[in-house]
């Protein structure tokens, strides 16, 4: 028995390899929803079979520390202390948290925030847009400024 694939299989496997780069070029995340399930299939990516599985493996390897999550809360704190350097070119890299503020802002505060945060998307609309213009270091402004008296961070420049 020959350990070569035949031109088939290689054909099979190299078609699957083609469909899936595609969809990581065209990895839509839009609306809150799309958001939602993008992060619970980063997450649950271990009980994926097939190309999706690998789709969210290659997702996940894109964000430092992604590959070792196991629940929501890890992946969005993966996703907020990523270098700004790092990016998934998708909606996913509006979670990053400039990396200044980050140096700033006391971690204790930093993760009350994210909790609010998350806590906040996932009450938010399946299929509301994300708006272009939500950021998150915008939004952490804000927060210390409710919390703390308008008294924030600033300087960060879209």
């Amino acid at each position: 028995m020959s350990s070569y694939s035949s031109y088939e299989e290689d054909k099979k496997r190299f078609d699957g390899w083609r469909g899936f780069l595609t969809e990581q070029e065209n990895v839509e995340i839009n609306t809150w929803g799309q958001l939602r399930k993008t992060v619970k299939g980063i997450v649950m990516r271990d009980k994926v079979e097939g190309v999706a599985k690998v789709g969210l493996d290659v997702l996940a390897d894109a964000i430092p520390g992604g590959g070792t999550v196991k629940k929501a809360w890890d992946l969005f704190k993966a996703l907020y202390s990523a270098p700004d350097s790092k990016k998934t070119n998708t909606k996913l890299d509006k979670i990053n948290i400039d990396d200044e503020y980050s140096a700033i802002v006391d971690d204790t505060i930093e993760d009350d925030f994210l909790k609010i945060l998350v806590a906040s998307i996932e009450k938010e609309p399946e299929n509301q847009q994300i708006p272009d213009d939500w950021d998150i270091s915008t939004q952490l402004e804000d927060y210390i400024s409710k919390k703390y008296g308008d008294r924030t961070v600033s300087g960060y420049q879209k």
